[in-house]
């Protein structure tokens, strides 16, 4: 299995709804953990916009720039043609929306390109 943290997911009842022409062809994957120890994936809405083709929305509570997004971007787009190929689709268009994108000083290669305001 391609969705990461397990269980949570209702990938069944997402790909019925993404098969179902009655309901638009869209759906989503939500990951209902702990509220109190939110996932930094906290949801992909999928949708067919353009005949065909399945687009997918990636919400990001929080996400490590430097040394996670680029995983993030990689597996959900695993996720987003896997779930277009099940149900009879082309990938379409993969777009993030994220919350809080941070880098981390210690991670910073080239400092000079990054503006740090310090509130003065």
């Amino acid at each position: 299995d391609v969705i990461p943290y397990g269980v949570n997911w209702n990938v069944e009842a997402l790909l019925d709804n993404l098969k179902n022409e009655k309901s638009n062809r869209r759906g989503m994957l939500v990951n209902h953990q702990d509220p109190y120890n939110p996932p930094c994936v906290v949801c992909y809405h999928f949708q067919e916009v353009e005949y065909g083709k399945l687009d997918c929305t990636v919400t990001i509570r929080s996400s490590d720039v430097a040394k996670v997004l680029a995983g993030d971007v990689f597996i959900s787009g695993l996720i987003q043609e896997q779930v277009a190929e099940m149900v009879g689709l082309e990938s379409g268009d993969l777009t993030f929306n994220i919350s809080n994108a941070h880098v981390f000083y210690p991670d910073l290669e080239y400092t000079e390109e990054f503006t740090i305001d310090y509130g003065d």
